[in-house]
């Protein structure tokens, strides 16, 4: 059985990952967007390597988002209890 101190490490990491990836959607593909896309005439709307500004903004953020699944995924998606799991279907299953 889990400890108390390491549930309230994971509900405060659940909750970090959870704001974190509001933040990532709403600066992605929402009103962040604005931040980044060219409104006035003659700027360039073009940045790194030829790729548009706005490509590699969203590129950003979804790398982003990447990053907290896999955290989420090697720290919070996991069973709390092997002996409940059929561990022959899942060994090596483990992707962290």
């Amino acid at each position: 059985m889990a400890s108390p101190t390491h549930h309230r490490r994971s509900v405060a990491l659940a909750a970090f990952l959870t704001v974190a990836m509001i933040v990532t959607m709403v600066m992605g593909v929402g009103p962040g967007l604005e931040l980044i896309n060219p409104d006035k005439p003659g700027e360039s709307a073009f940045g790194l390597w030829g790729l548009p500004k706005v490509y590699l903004w969203g590129l950003l953020w979804y790398a982003v988002q990447l990053v907290l699944v896999i955290i989420a995924c090697c720290t919070l998606w996991r069973t709390g209890d092997e002996s409940e799991t059929d561990t022959s279907t899942s060994e090596g299953s483990d992707p962290c």
